[in-house]
């Protein structure tokens, strides 16, 4: 008997051994997902949303909500059986999802859905497979609680009243970057567009805005509620679609011509009068970009809202551009001359939201790691819109950019530009400075090509690639299409060699010019600009320079090509007359020369430092500072380079000679050294209280330190 009991516990243990494996195995094979791939399949493309979505904002805040539906519109590019969709936190309910074939009018069966969490899939096996070439209809029910958190992708927000009670609430939409995700299904990736029609319910004493204007109004069977139909979008990617219930007031305004583009410009009925400067300067810079890109941007109604406690400056949803409140109202300004430092501020944030309607609207990215292209072109043309209603005022937007990403790339690890979309990045507040980066090597790449071949080319990739998606080698493409039509180029020098050698690699270049003073030829050998000399990447650096006798300062095309560590050049000068390199600072490099062409240089600036252009002017006093400090020049040279600082008037020379000393030599971040200059130059006499004091301080500790030196 005992030993029959002894057997009957091991086969007990057996088989509850046996039935834990196969729990464990079942798990694993149910565990399987249908999809699991980091993009989206290809078998089904989404064209047409059809969304209708109810908000209630009539309840204490606590019960703020939406429902709706959507039907999504696909076509059958290969024959499969799932369907795979972007979600999120979106609550779908899923025992009321219909997919129809829209030429037999069938409806499918499904055999089941499935979530997938880690890549926000939502997936819904059918029984039968789609036929390719086919079109169907996905309709998706959802409902969701409305919050204040801005990451939801729909949320509230309020302005203030006189007490808590008194409120005045709205709901708006955030769906850069995946939080579409959040509130209904969709094929959420930027390549991946379509044409949205947005119907909006809500109750009477709200109004509804969206990416196109409204179309009618009809009331709903809730009592009080009434439906918002707006007009159907062009085809636009997922990201870009918006959407809000208000009660706004707004300002009108209006661009000239035979199709005019009306604007409203609208926010709580206690502030509109502080959006007088958004809403005059807008019509006019997307009325210049429209002159300048020579390609029309399809809308006839851009609205922007100005939003309270809004955690990003501005959103360029098409044709609902979203602004923070803080960033766009400026009191009383009822034209654009005479602007403060603030107002030229706003200026610059709707010049670049402009910019985005054919920069990232018209033309999208096709994904996420070309962003940096979108950003840096806004970059450069927002300046030129400030530029065109402000002048001096772009250019001097362009410097800080040049010279904030290059103490960026000094002060952290440098980061090169086609990895600037990564997650880690993203986050990274050092991503404005790529952008930043990326905006000055447009800047350089429209110096070497010049403003007719430039433009042309932006003309052939607007035209071309409007309403689709286009990756960097796309544009570079189209620049190189410009250049071989007008011979600009050398004909083995193709653009995307060139910009790949600036976006591929970490850093920046110091370009050494060491003249052979006997055979009048010059030696030139390029650099990574840090501190680490195990640095080997070599760039394709465009040469623009000018000679004392000559001061050319206003052509800034390439005369020559370094694209090897180092070349000579025959190039007759006087011995006593110096040459410059980087004419307006257009290249994304830095200059040292050797030490008879520094004492040149320095000498002429202290004689009239006006016969040198002041964006030259302001790259020696850079680069002198930062060449010092990394012990590239001897601190007699600076010096006598610097002297001359203390009769300089113009704004980029003396925020160069600031930020170079803040963030140079005293190790505050670029994000302090500019805070700091902007901070001199509004206090007025300061700046030059500051630098005689930090003048007088290199000066005396410097030659003290020499001094022992030397003993």
């Amino acid at each position: 008997m005992r030993l029959t009991k002894i057997l009957s516990e091991v086969l007990n243990g057996f088989n509850g051994v046996f039935f834990c494996l196969i729990v464990i195995l079942g798990n694993t094979v149910g565990a399987v997902k249908l999809y699991d791939e980091p993009r989206l399949p290809l078998t089904l493309l989404p064209y047409h949303y059809d969304l209708k979505l109810l908000t209630y904002l009539e309840d204490s805040p606590d019960m703020f909500r939406y429902i709706g539906s959507v039907n999504i519109s696909v076509h059958a590019q290969t024959s499969t059986n799932l369907v795979v969709l972007h979600v999120r936190d979106a609550i779908i309910e899923e025992q009321k999802i219909q997919i129809w074939d829209k030429k037999k009018g069938e409806l499918f069966n499904i055999s089941r859905t499935e979530y997938n969490r880690e890549k926000d899939y939502f997936i819904i096996e059918v029984h039968m497979p789609f036929v390719r070439g086919r079109s169907y209809v996905l309709t998706l029910p959802f409902q969701n609680k409305l919050t204040e958190d801005f990451k939801s992708g729909y949320f509230v927000g309020y302005n203030e009243g006189k007490n808590e009670m008194d409120r005045s609430w709205f709901s708006l939409t955030q769906f850069e970057r995946n939080y579409i995700r959040n509130v209904f299904p969709s094929f959420d990736e930027p390549a991946l567009r379509a044409t949205f029609n947005v119907t909006l319910g809500h109750h009477r004493r709200f109004q509804s805005f969206s990416n196109m204007p409204l179309l009618r109004r009809f009331n709903s069977d809730l009592k009080d509620y009434v439906w918002s139909m707006h007009e159907v979008s062009p085809l636009m990617p997922t990201y870009l679609l918006a959407f809000s219930i208000n009660n706004f007031t707004c300002m009108f305004s209006t661009t000239f011509g035979r199709e005019p583009v009306e604007f409203r410009t609208c926010s709580h009925v206690t502030q509109v009068q502080a959006l007088s400067l958004a809403s005059l300067s807008a019509p006019k810079l997307f009325q210049y970009f429209e002159n300048l890109f020579q390609v029309p941007c399809p809308l006839r109604e851009i609205q922007q809202l100005a939003i309270p406690h809004l955690p990003i400056a501005a959103m360029e949803n098409w044709g609902l551009v979203v602004y923070s409140d803080e960033m766009i109202m400026q009191k009383n300004q009822k034209n654009l001359t005479n602007l403060t430092q603030g107002q030229t501020k706003t200026l610059q944030l709707v010049s670049h939201e402009m910019v985005h309607m054919w920069f990232g609207n018209l033309v999208t990215i096709s994904w996420w790691d070309s962003l940096w292209l979108n950003e840096g072109l806004a970059g450069y043309f927002e300046a030129a819109g400030v530029e065109y209603l402000q002048m001096n005022s772009g250019r001097k937007i362009l410097f800080k950019y040049r010279e904030g990403s290059l103490m960026n790339e000094l002060m952290d690890k440098p980061v090169a530009i086609n990895a600037s979309s990564d997650k880690g990045l993203i986050e990274n507040s050092s991503v404005a400075y790529v952008y930043q980066k990326v905006t000055t090597i447009v800047r350089m790449l429209n110096a070497m090509l010049g403003d007719e071949v430039f433009y042309e080319g932006l003309y052939f990739y607007l035209s071309q690639y409007s309403y689709s998606n286009t990756t960097p080698d796309q544009f570079w493409g189209k620049m190189q299409m410009a250049s071989l039509r007008s011979g600009v180029l050398p004909d083995d020098h193709k653009v995307n060699t060139i910009m790949d050698s600036w976006t591929n690699q970490a850093g920046y270049p110091v370009l050494d010019v060491i003249r052979n003073y006997n055979n009048n030829t010059i030696s030139f050998v390029q650099n990574h600009f840090s501190s680490n000399e195990s640095h080997s990447e070599v760039w394709w650096i465009p040469l623009t320079y000018t000679t004392q006798s000559e001061r050319n300062f206003s052509s800034t095309r390439t005369k020559a090509w370094l694209i090897q560590p180092s070349m000579h050049l025959n190039m007759p000068l006087l011995t006593e007359e110096w040459v410059m390199f980087n004419i307006q600072a257009v290249g994304y490099y830095r200059v040292n020369y050797d030490e008879h062409n520094w004492r040149l240089i320095a000498s002429d600036l202290y004689e009239n430092h006006k016969r040198i252009h002041v964006l030259n002017r302001a790259q020696i006093v850079s680069d002198c500072l930062y060449l010092w400090q990394q012990g590239r020049i001897r601190w007699l040279t600076a010096v006598d380079v610097l002297k001359y600082i203390i009769e300089e008037d113009e704004y980029e020379p003396l925020v160069a000679f600031v930020l170079g000393v803040t963030n140079g030599f005293w190790g505050m971040s670029p994000d302090s050294s500019l805070i700091i200059a902007k901070w001199l130059g509004s206090a007025g006499k300061w700046y030059a209280e500051f630098i005689n004091y930090t003048f007088n301080w290199f000066v005396l500790i410097k030659s003290k330190h020499f001094r022992q030196l030397q003993m």
